[in-house]
């Protein structure tokens, strides 16, 4: 077993390991679970990785950074640029209360993740349909308790699924995958909006007094 207290100073957290990399927290989490990268744990439980394997990563070892690991944080980056560039300018982005951006963060992050997992194999197609459908649910019972207008919901989600797109684009390049990686978004985008219209429409149905 390696002397980590000897050694300390080769050992980096898992914030710095991010930033070297280039990829969120739940990405390295997952990488170091499934033994893609070493690392440790201290007596507080907290992940250590080693700064000489991720350096070896950043220069490029076989296998070390799929680009499917990078849609999630490539696609958040997009979207925030996006919101900064011409988002708050939108009629529709202004309807959104900060309550209600904060309750759908997460359900667009769990998305992107579904469709990463998909494409890359690690879960099965027909469990993440259901799970999209179910953030379309959610998301469609958030926009009608909020008393936003569909048009505005339907907007942000065009823009959401417009910048997974981009994303999707540039982390596949020339890759053969490109094509299935966008036919998944495409599949996903349709669940969720399905989940959506109809739980939107039930909750509407519920408001008006009439139950269902």
């Amino acid at each position: 077993m390696t002397n980590v207290a000897a050694s300390s100073a080769d050992w980096v957290p898992l914030r710095v390991a991010c930033r070297i990399l280039g990829v969120n927290e739940s990405t390295l989490r997952r990488w170091a679970d499934s033994g893609r990268v070493r690392s440790f744990r201290t007596p507080g439980g907290h992940r250590r990785f080693r700064r000489a394997d991720l350096d070896a990563m950043v220069r490029g070892q076989p296998s070390a950074l799929d680009p499917l690991d990078r849609l999630e944080d490539v696609a958040l980056s997009r979207i925030r640029r996006g919101l900064q560039r011409e988002g708050q300018e939108r009629d529709w982005y202004r309807s959104l209360s900060e309550e209600y951006r904060m309750r759908m963060r997460p359900l667009g992050r769990r998305l992107v993740q579904l469709v990463a997992d998909v494409a890359s194999g690690r879960s099965r197609r027909a469990r993440a349909v259901e799970e999209a459908r179910e953030i379309g649910q959610e998301y469609g019972r958030s926009l009608a308790q909020g008393s936003l207008l569909l048009a505005d919901g339907v907007h942000a989600f065009t823009f959401f699924r417009r910048q997974l797109d981009e994303a999707a684009q540039r982390v596949a390049g020339d890759d053969a995958r490109a094509a299935e990686l966008l036919s998944h978004i495409a599949y996903f985008a349709d669940a969720v909006l399905v989940g959506a219209t109809e739980s939107y429409e039930r909750m509407r149905k519920q408001t008006r007094g009439g139950g269902l």
